[in-house]
C-alpha cells in the first residue's frame, strides 16, 4: 500500500507560487518601465522606484526556489520512500535512510528533513512537508510516526 507523506500543497509552494509571483510582477514592471503605471500624481515612476520593483520582481523567486530546492513529493510504500521532484521519481529503501529530523517545533507543517546513509539523485538529503490531521489543533499525520519506526527499527 502507498500513502502519501508529503502535504497536498507542495506543488503549488514549489513551483505555482514562482511563476505567478515572477508573472503578476513582470506585468508591473513592464507597465512602470514602459511609463503606463503613474505615480498618484501623475507622472512616471521614479528611477528608485522602478529599480526597487525590479529587485522585488527578480530576488524573491531566486530566494524561494534556493530555500525549496530540497522540497519533494514523499511518498511510503512497503519498501521504501517514493521520492519524487514532479519530474521524476525514485524509490528509497528504508535501510538507506540514516535519519529523519525530529518534529522539534509546535508547529505541525516544519518541513520534515530526511538524511541519506548514501548520496541518491536528489542528493544526500530532502524535505518535505508533512500531511496533517485536523481538529482542535492540527497534527501531523500519524504516518510520520510510522516512518520514524521503521527507519529507527529496520
Amino acid at each position: 500500500m502507498i500513502r502519501t507523506l508529503s502535504a497536498p500543497g507542495t506543488f503549488v509552494q514549489k513551483y505555482v507560487f514562482l511563476v505567478l509571483w515572477f508573472c503578476i510582477l513582470g506585468a508591473i514592471n513592464i507597465l512602470m518601465w514602459s511609463g503606463k503605471l503613474l505615480d498618484p500624481h501623475g507622472e512616471p515612476p521614479s528611477l528608485e522606484a522602478r529599480i526597487g520593483f525590479l529587485a522585488m520582481w527578480l530576488v524573491p523567486p531566486l530566494v524561494a526556489a534556493w530555500l525549496t530546492r530540497l522540497l519533494k513529493r514523499v511518498r511510503m510504500s512497503d519498501e521504501g520512500l517514493l521520492i519524487s521532484d514532479y519530474r521524476r521519481e525514485i524509490l528509497v529503501p528504508f535501510s538507506a535512510i540514516e535519519s529523519v529530523s525530529p518534529h522539534s517545533k509546535v508547529e505541525p507543517f516544519q518541513p520534515v528533513e530526511i538524511r541519506f546513509r548514501a548520496p541518491t539523485e536528489f542528493g544526500d538529503r530532502i524535505q518535505f512537508v508533512p500531511r496533517g490531521r485536523y481538529g482542535f489543533l492540527p497534527w501531523p499525520d500519524p504516518a510520520l510516526s510510522e516512518l520514524r519506526e521503521r527507519v529507527n527499527n529496520p
